[in-house]
């Protein structure tokens, strides 16, 4: 988002793209009917963001202009704006490390709550990287107001590094991964830092995985921050399904807080079809339906795009809107002009996630509404087993989904195909279901073992099995 740059009343759009291997950042005109000529445009290697820098009301254009540079360039915007840098924000220690302009697309980085933004850049020093934060507007002095590095020796930054008011009291909250790239990355960490109206950053929750990838309480390293979706005031967390959910539901949401597990209970599952959502954009889309509540958009597979309205719908979970074909997105705001954030997709001419595309801007829609309007959920139309906790002790949940009505059986076998228990469930309808085996009951030691469905409809004989581990 750019804000209005040419002073035409309509907010611009903003977009970084590779023309013959030139990197470049160009400024689209907003509007109902736009221009695909750009007004504005400068080359650059690296990221951009847009910002209000020196206060005067228009966002400006900072960008971190190559590899090894010593500076970020600003570039006034408004009636100021034109392709020569009209400030360089020098960096605090000179170096020809990498480092990258933290884009925070919808959501505000405010660390002390001022109301004013902060520009956040990361910087790839040794022996750790270190984020930089620089207040704007009148507070800005081109030096930066607070640093962040890891505690640990030789921690780099990686994703995520992201910000969002988890705990609702107006400063900013930072997730990210500090990495550690000496095997066995005994050093590597996952932290929460609260923001605070002195900006001292000093509230931190620090956390390590367990091998797998969980931290605690739906906590993983998957787990990512995104704007307020229930319209409570807090910004919340997006979580793998952690088995509170059928196992279709690839995601799940929870509300924000303090400390950042205090709601370990979901509030909202994601029904993604059992097709796994790719991490790595931003989510945030902003408002696109005009109802007060922040919307989200998960990348599905490698070419499509759903779009799930904010809010707590009644039931299904399932996508209000589906982009096939869309590699990917971004966040431009309310650029036509009606109240309604616009939503801007990524298409590829080859159809993969790289080589020579186009960028599309879809207006946003009123008209769009919640699946809670009455909107059935949708059921995979397979047969499907998943269980959960996988290792567990003693009992796990069998979730399985069978696509019409027939006869369902589950066994368990161990490893040498030995049935060790079996069930006899009787007629099913279409739907999905659960069951709780307790291999404590048998006896059984710890190992691996199997569980199998059976799902008989008519002379139609459907198996599906999976794998369990028994750890005592």
């Amino acid at each position: 988002m750019c804000d209005d740059q040419n002073g035409d009343g309509y907010n611009d759009i903003l977009i970084a793209d590779v023309d013959n291997g030139i990197s470049n950042i160009k400024i689209f005109p907003g509007g109902p009917l736009m221009d695909t000529i750009p007004f504005w445009q400068v080359k650059i290697d690296f990221t951009a963001v847009t910002i209000d820098i020196n206060g005067d009301g228009y966002r400006d254009i900072v960008t971190f202009p190559s590899v090894g540079a010593s500076h970020l360039a600003v570039y006034y915007g408004g009636p100021l704006l034109d392709t020569i840098p009209d400030y360089l924000i020098q960096f605090p220690i000179p170096s020809s490390a990498t480092g990258m302009i933290v884009n925070s697309a919808g959501s505000r980085i405010d660390m002390n709550g001022d109301g004013i933004e902060e520009l956040a850049f990361w910087y790839g020093q040794w022996p750790n990287d270190t984020l930089y934060f620089y207040e704007t507007g009148s507070k800005f002095t081109g030096v930066p107001k607070q640093r962040y590095a890891g505690e640990l020796f030789n921690q780099k930054m990686d994703s995520p590094l992201m910000f969002g008011d988890i705990n609702g009291d107006g400063c900013s909250d930072l997730w990210i991964e500090l990495y550690d790239p000496t095997l066995p990355n005994t050093n590597t960490r996952y932290n929460v830092i609260y923001g605070d109206p002195e900006f001292n950053l000093a509230e931190r929750f620090s956390y390590q995985h367990d091998g797998t990838g969980y931290i605690m309480d739906g906590l993983t390293i998957a787990s990512r921050i995104i704007s307020d979706f229930n319209g409570d005031g807090k910004d919340d967390w997006l979580h793998p399904n952690d088995g509170q959910y059928l196992y279709f539901y690839g995601k799940m949401v929870n509300s924000g807080g303090y400390p950042p597990t205090e709601f370990p209970t979901a509030y909202r599952g994601l029904n993604t079809q059992d097709r796994g959502p790719l991490l790595g954009f931003k989510m945030d889309v902003g408002d696109v339906n005009g109802d007060g509540i922040q919307d989200l958009m998960l990348s599905i597979g490698y070419s499509e795009q759903w779009l799930w309205l904010g809010g707590i719908p009644k039931w299904g979970n399932t996508a209000n809107k589906k982009f096939n074909g869309a590699t990917g997105r971004g966040f431009v705001g309310d650029v036509t002009g009606d109240g309604v954030d616009d939503l801007a997709l990524v298409y590829d001419y080859d159809g993969n996630s790289y080589g020579y595309g186009y960028a599309v801007i879809v207006a946003g829609d009123r008209n769009l509404v919640s699946v809670g309007d009455g909107e059935e959920p949708q059921i995979p139309n397979t047969l499907r087993l998943v269980t959960y906790p996988n290792p567990f002790n003693p009992s796990t949940k069998i979730s399985y989904t069978v696509p019409s009505t027939g006869g369902v059986t589950i066994s368990i076998y161990n490893v040498s195909g030995e049935l060790i228990e079996q069930r006899d469930l009787g007629e099913r309808f279409a739907g999905s279901y659960e069951e709780e085996i307790n291999l404590g009951k048998t006896g059984a030691s710890s190992g691996v073992y199997f569980a199998e469905i059976t799902f008989t409809s008519g002379t139609d004989v459907k198996k599906e099995r999976v794998k369990l581990q028994l750890l005592k």
